[in-house]
């Protein structure tokens, strides 16, 4: 129950209330999703941000790709990261747009990140890079706003709406046949995930699928002192594998503006995790960076959700 109870709470307290779908959206789910959240700049920070849409985003075609200024030139029938930057960058009337602004994927089969970067030249918009083909819907994305001394801390304020597909089945996560390196996946978050910490990410949910031991480890339901377990998450059960998250939020915190990871592996025989127990607390609306090794054996991620 209790939780039950508090992934409710933060589900309606990230995205200020689930509201009912409409339209072609409400045939495949009335869960509904509002977010607001910052890409802030901050002066010696990188501006590094990781974000999940909703399965069905609620991005508008807001962009042309095809035109020298892609955010002032309407629709071109591809909802592609032109429209997302053109909706997230600074959006206060598009009037304030300070680039650089960047939007990144990571492809698999290449091993390498695509991105899209705006900038605001003259007063125009002007988008480069080759990464211009539609989002895919289950990745998460990296997205890059660097502080620039001449234009000095931006907000980028972006709303983030859409809803849930009840019909999704999960994203494989895999080493690509050519074997490339390095193999990465930016997992795309349920903004409504029953999950609550990356161990759960690596290893499936607490007090369903393990219990935690004295020490903090995943033990067996019913037996948690026994043996560490991780049975039903993205971890094999032996080929190292890390939940990345960067840590951006300003605070000036332990940890603050670099990555934090959990790790799983297999030492002699037995599940170990050498960066800790406890790991961190998942924020929906985040994307989280997957670090595979070569030996990692297909694995699906579908987070349950309520």
């Amino acid at each position: 129950m209790m939780r039950k109870l508090f992934a409710a709470l933060l589900v309606l307290a990230l995205a200020g209330g689930v509201y009912l779908a409409s339209g072609d959206e409400a045939q495949a789910s009335n869960m509904g999703f509002k977010l607001e959240r910052e890409f802030r700049t901050i002066q010696s920070y990188p501006g590094l941000y990781y974000v999940s849409f909703p399965l069905f985003n609620g991005l508008g075609d807001v962009a042309n790709t095809g035109n020298s200024n892609p955010c002032a030139a309407g629709g071109d029938g591809v909802i592609n990261a032109d429209d997302a930057i053109c909706d997230m960058w600074d959006v206060a009337g598009g009037a304030n747009r300070k680039g650089p602004f960047s939007m990144s994927r990571f492809d698999s089969d290449s091993c390498s990140f695509q991105t899209r970067t705006c900038n605001t030249i003259f007063g125009n918009v002007s988008c480069v890079g080759g990464w211009t083909g539609a989002l895919p819907r289950d990745e998460g994305f990296q997205v890059n706003a660097p502080y620039v001394t001449a234009n000095g801390a931006v907000s980028n304020r972006a709303v983030i709406v859409g809803s849930d597909d009840p019909s999704y089945t999960g994203r494989t996560l895999r080493i690509p046949a050519s074997n490339c390196r390095p193999n990465y996946a930016v997992l795309n978050l349920p903004y409504h995930t029953m999950y609550q910490n990356a161990l759960e990410i690596l290893c499936g949910l607490e007090n369903v699928d393990w219990e935690r031991r004295g020490d903090g480890k995943p033990g067996p339901v019913g037996n948690p002192e026994s043996a560490v377990v991780c049975p039903n998450g993205i971890f094999d059960g032996a080929a190292q594998i890390s939940v990345n998250w960067f840590k951006n939020d300003g605070d000036l915190s332990a940890g603050d503006n670099s990555f934090l990871s959990c790790i799983a592996n297999l030492v002699f025989g037995n599940v170990n995790f050498p960066a800790g127990t406890t790991c961190y607390d998942l924020r929906p609306g985040d994307a989280y960076l997957v670090v595979l090794t070569p030996l990692h054996t297909p694995t699906t991620f579908l987070s349950p959700h309520f």
